[in-house]
C-alpha cells in the first residue's frame, strides 16, 4: 500500500504523496497540499514558501496544518511574525477560531537556570530531553555567556535580543 521513493512517500489508497519540501516558493505553485508540517519557523526568512503551500489547500475539504518551532531572534524573521501573530489570538486581539495555539516556554521574568523552569518549558523532559544533558547545557551557558541565548532560545523557547551575548545582563546591569 505505500512505495518508498527516494523523494516521497505514496500511498495507493489514498492516492496522495508525503514528501518533504524545502527551500524557495518556486516550483510549489500547483500543488494541493491537504496536511503541511512546518518546522523551525525561526529560520524562516519571510513566509512566501508557507502563503504558496497554504493557499494550495484551497480545493481540500479538511488541510490542516502544523506550525511548530523553538523561538529565536525577537523581530526577525517570519517565526517572529507568527509568534505575534499567536499572541494576538491568545490576548484576544484577533479572532481566528481555525487556530490553536500551544506554547510550551520560561516566562520573561523566570530564572533560566532554574530546573523547575526547564520542566515549563519541556513538558516532555526526562522522555525526549536527557535531564543531565540539559544540566550541562545549562552549565555551559552559565559559565560561558556567548551560550546562554541558545540555551535560552532552544530549550526555554525564549525569544532574545540578539544571536550572542558576550556580557551577562546581570553584569552590565551592575555596572558603575
Amino acid at each position: 500500500d505505500m512505495t518508498l521513493f527516494r523523494q516521497a512517500i505514496w500511498c495507493q489508497r489514498l492516492s496522495a504523496a508525503f514528501r518533504p519540501l524545502a527551500g524557495t516558493p518556486e516550483g510549489r505553485h500547483g500543488l494541493s497540499v491537504s496536511g503541511l508540517i512546518g518546522d523551525e519557523l525561526h529560520e524562516w526568512v519571510d513566509g512566501e514558501a508557507y502563503r504558496v503551500l497554504h493557499e494550495s489547500e484551497g480545493a481540500r475539504a479538511e488541510p490542516i496544518e502544523f506550525l511548530v518551532s523553538t523561538a529565536g531572534v525577537r523581530g526577525r524573521g517570519y517565526g517572529w511574525e507568527v509568534w505575534e501573530e499567536c499572541q494576538a489570538i491568545l490576548d484576544g486581539r484577533m479572532a481566528d477560531d481555525e487556530t490553536l495555539v500551544v506554547i510550551y516556554g520560561a516566562d520573561a521574568g523566570d530564572d533560566w537556570t532554574d530546573e523547575a523552569v526547564w520542566r515549563k518549558a519541556n513538558p516532555n523532559l526526562g522522555v525526549s530531553l536527557n535531564l543531565d544533558f540539559l544540566r550541562g547545557e545549562a552549565k555551559r551557558a552559565a559559565d560561558n555567556p556567548r551560550l546562554e541565548n541558545r540555551f535560552r532560545n532552544y530549550f526555554l523557547n525564549q525569544w532574545t535580543e540578539q544571536t550572542t551575548r558576550w556580557l551577562p545582563m546581570a553584569t552590565w546591569d551592575n555596572a558603575p
